[in-house]
């Protein structure tokens, strides 16, 4: 009977089956809803513009770019990658004083009833509710070695806020001696420009009268449209320039970037440079600083391997009889400390190892880029000295002479034109020198901080 019942429910049941599949594939079938729109939101670009201070934006409405102490000030307030790192720093030094701090203390109670069919609180002396307080202790010198770590920590934090501000101001200074160089070739440009249009009118006048060929007045307009090509590429560096400057100050792309008229004078480069990057560099600090974490980190791991204790105390009602007092102590029992606590005092081990590397590379590296800055400044110096006395000159005392034999019939109009490019040239390279020295003064100081201000004549010690 059974077996025929199981047969004549089988069919209702496979029929049950597909009708279900049906049923969910029709569901697949079907497209899925649509998710909700996302609520607009505008971008904290867009909301910093928004709100930018006008008094900022009239800094850079004269006809020359703010100072470059100025500019390195308002990199310093609106850096979000300065905030970022001194919230993160905040952050850290937050959390140094909880580091020491003990656990929350427990409070616990507890039924002790003597027999399992009725209550005996009041009448058995071993029956009783207890209410108590429980301590977990950690092993002594664990915490002083925890708060050790988090003041460490927090160092890092410090140590990365202030590397990121040097690297923000090396380069603002660095863009800001580039800017310099470029609106120097734009307007090397511009007379250029006006000096081409006086020899394309000489040209033509001499071609006028017979005294010269087509070929010097063609000759020219070619270089006046290959002048203005250069041109139309410095500005395009500079457009470059100027919107990196904006991103490194965070000012709206509408800000303009004017003219950087001077460069400040840069002081001499520190004395024993390679020596004291090698000690002071902002990379350096830093290893040291991961170096001093990672040695609190193994005295924390180490500590760990110890038991962790505890202190208990209460007391016990017991109805008519007199209450208890109950106190008792604890201690862990490490039974699988080498699964858990063994493998992190060797994590912590190789960590170490790993930055006493760091800090060995990082000092070795900032003695070898003090010694390239200062092998740099010096080339530059030299470099400078050689242009200023005797390339410069040399240049325009060419192009006068190569002019005046041209007027006077006895030059060709090509030995003109060769010396007045090259006069441009070596003035673009003597602009660029500018921005290469300013650039390599200010990696200098990104490095070893800059140097104290020399104090007054007559002031005291």
């Amino acid at each position: 009977m059974r077996s025929k019942r199981f047969l004549r429910v089988v069919p209702f049941a496979v029929a049950g089956v597909l009708a279900a599949a049906g049923s969910a594939a029709a569901r697949q079938a079907e497209p899925p809803p649509a998710p909700p729109a996302a609520p607009a939101r505008s971008s904290s670009h867009q909301e910093m513009e928004e709100r930018e201070d006008p008094g900022t934006m009239l800094e850079f409405a004269g006809e020359e770019a703010p100072p470059l102490e100025r500019l390195l000030e308002l990199a310093r307030e609106r850096s979000p990658r300065l905030t970022e790192l001194a919230a993160r720093a905040a952050a850290a030094q937050e959390r140094v004083t909880p580091a020491d701090s003990l656990e929350f203390p427990k409070l616990e109670a507890r039924l002790a009833n003597a027999g399992l069919t009725s209550w005996t609180v009041g009448e058995e002396e071993m029956s009783t509710i207890e209410v108590g307080v429980r301590q977990d202790l950690p092993w002594p010198g664990l915490r002083g070695a925890r708060r050790g770590l988090a003041e460490a920590e927090a160092a890092v934090a410090e140590v990365e806020m202030l590397s990121a501000q040097r690297d923000l101001e090396r380069d603002v200074a660095s863009l800001y001696g580039r800017l310099h160089a470029l609106d120097r070739e734009v307007r090397l440009y511009d007379d250029a420009h006006e000096l081409m249009a006086m020899l394309e009118a000489t040209a033509t006048s001499r071609y006028g009268t017979g005294e010269g060929g087509l070929d010097a007045v063609l000759r020219v307009a070619l270089e006046i449209g290959r002048h203005d090509a250069r041109r139309e590429e410095v500005a395009r560096e500079r457009d470059l320039a100027a919107a990196e400057l904006r991103r490194l100050l965070a000012l709206p792309e509408r800000t303009p970037v004017r003219r950087v008229a001077k460069l400040p004078e840069p002081p001499p480069p520190p004395a024993e440079l390679a020596r004291r990057a090698a000690a002071e560099a902002p990379a350096v600090v830093a290893a040291q600083a991961r170096l001093l974490a990672a040695e609190r980190r193994l005295e924390v791991a180490r500590i760990g391997l110890k038991p962790g204790l505890a202190v208990a105390g209460g007391v016990g009602y017991r109805g008519e009889l007199d209450p208890m007092v109950i106190l008792g102590v604890g201690i862990e029992l490490p039974f699988w400390r080498s699964r858990r606590r063994e493998p992190l005092v060797r994590a912590a081990e190789q960590e170490l190892a790993a930055e006493i590397a760091a800090e060995h590379d990082a000092s070795s590296t900032a003695s070898a880029e003090g010694g390239a800055l200062l092998a740099s400044w010096r080339r530059l110096a030299r470099q400078v000295e050689l242009y200023d006395q005797a390339v410069l000159p040399q240049s325009s005392a060419a192009l006068d002479s190569a002019r005046a034999a041209y007027l006077a019939g006895r030059g060709d109009f090509s030995d003109v034109l060769e010396d007045f490019n090259l006069w441009l040239e070596v003035r673009m390279e003597r602009a660029r020198l500018d921005g290469e020295r300013f650039a390599v003064r200010a990696a200098m100081t990104a490095l070893v901080g800059a140097e104290p201000a020399p104090a007054p004549e007559g002031a005291r010690p």
